[in-house]
């Protein structure tokens, strides 16, 4: 499973990943030759009408950020990507999509 993060924003998206990853251009996407990887999503599933919110109530409670201040600059885990257990996973899409530790 896969969430986007849209900056200023929250958590608006959540798909699974439907093939391996393929290296070619994707037509329209700026620096393409920056992002050579390519695969294909299923069951997406959008709620941009209500982002989770990553705030430091929020941050505190993800295993990611245990042993961090929640408080302190968190960009980098919103810059690029990221594993996270199930827990984390359910917390940052609102619930909406709980998944196994395994999947």
């Amino acid at each position: 499973m896969l969430a986007f993060y849209e900056t200023g924003k929250g958590v608006v998206a959540t798909a699974e990943v439907a093939s391996t990853p393929e290296r070619k251009q994707i037509p329209g996407v700026n620096e393409s030759e920056r992002f050579p990887w390519a695969f294909k999503v299923k069951n997406v599933n959008y709620f941009f009408d209500a982002p989770v919110v990553i705030d430091a109530t929020l941050r505190a409670r993800l295993n990611k950020f245990r042993d961090r201040d929640p408080q302190s600059p968190w960009a980098w885990f919103v810059q690029g990507t990221k594993i996270v257990d199930a827990h984390d996973f359910a917390l940052l899409t609102g619930g909406r999509y709980p998944v196994q530790d395994d999947a």
